[in-house]
């Protein structure tokens, strides 16, 4: 239970007021993965425009934008 009351919080962070961090922790915490499988997602597109759902801080916009995927990503409501 404590565990599961640890990560609760850290991802309450994460995603509240550490959301500077995530792109660090996604990276760090995968060991260098995460772009592997940014760029796998890519195999999968073949044309643009591309809606990515959930893009969290926008990391894969950018790659998709570069390979002329004219991405679009959903913009959480501004409080």
């Amino acid at each position: 239970m404590a565990l599961n009351r640890l990560a609760a919080v850290a991802f309450e962070l994460l995603y509240g007021p550490a959301v500077p961090l995530y792109d660090w922790v996604s990276r760090a915490g995968f060991l260098g993965e995460w772009a592997r499988w940014q760029r796998t997602a890519l195999r999968f597109v073949r044309h643009g425009p591309t809606l990515e759902l959930g893009p969290g801080t926008g990391d894969l916009l950018p790659l998709l934008a570069a390979h002329g995927l004219r991405p679009v990503g959903p913009s959480p409501p501004r409080k």
